[in-house]
């Protein structure tokens, strides 16, 4: 059957148009069984090697994120996850330098790479932001990079952290994508802060 698969494979537009639904699908439905990133992970490795599309290589790089921070057991896991996140971000932006979803996946994995190798300086959190805020500029609608600096800002360090900021974003985010989960979350707790700062 492998031999087979090989000798006629399916042409790439084909491949990708049944494999990255799904995989996107699994992004948000992990939670019903958090194995199945492992699989997924795998599956999109093996499309790479045979057809790296843009399509595939953004995929795997949203994939290596949520496996690094749902699936990764240990410091070093994750810490790969996220470098092989950027690395095949870096791979779709060489083939597409104006992907907006390469942009993103590419900034997100290289936050969370540094946070876990404690990399704060003040150039490298502000690239990450300057980078966000450019999509925001270049897509106002959209909405990852608004939950992503909603993020920043409430998770941020003084004097980058900002209360208002993170409210600010996330309410712009969630303007545009009323039914995320995460920038809710988000929001919530920076009211619930907020309110308690303020008390």
């Amino acid at each position: 059957m492998l031999l087979l698969f090989v000798a006629c494979p399916a042409p790439a537009w084909a491949a990708d148009a049944e494999l990255v639904p799904r995989m996107q699908r699994l992004t948000t439905h992990y939670h019903e069984d958090p194995a199945r990133l492992d699989a997924g992970r795998a599956e999109l490795e093996a499309a790479v090697k045979s057809q790296p599309s843009v399509a595939v290589l953004v995929m795997l790089a949203q994939i290596s994120y949520v496996w690094g921070d749902i699936r990764g057991s240990t410091s070093d896991a994750k810490i790969q996850a996220y470098e092989r996140g950027r690395q095949v971000a870096d791979l779709a932006l060489q083939q597409e330098p104006g992907n907006v979803d390469a942009r993103f996946w590419r900034a997100a994995n290289l936050g969370r790479w540094r946070e876990r190798n404690r990399l704060r300086a003040a150039t490298q959190v502000g690239t990450l932001r300057d980078e966000m805020q450019a999509i925001i500029r270049d897509h106002p609608d959209y909405s990852g990079a608004y939950g992503f600096l909603g993020y920043f800002y409430y998770r941020a360090p003084w004097p980058w952290g900002n209360r208002d900021e993170a409210m600010k974003m996330f309410r712009q985010g969630l303007a545009r994508a009323p039914r995320d989960t995460g920038m809710r979350v988000g929001l919530a707790r920076t009211l619930i802060d907020k309110d308690l700062a303020d008390d």
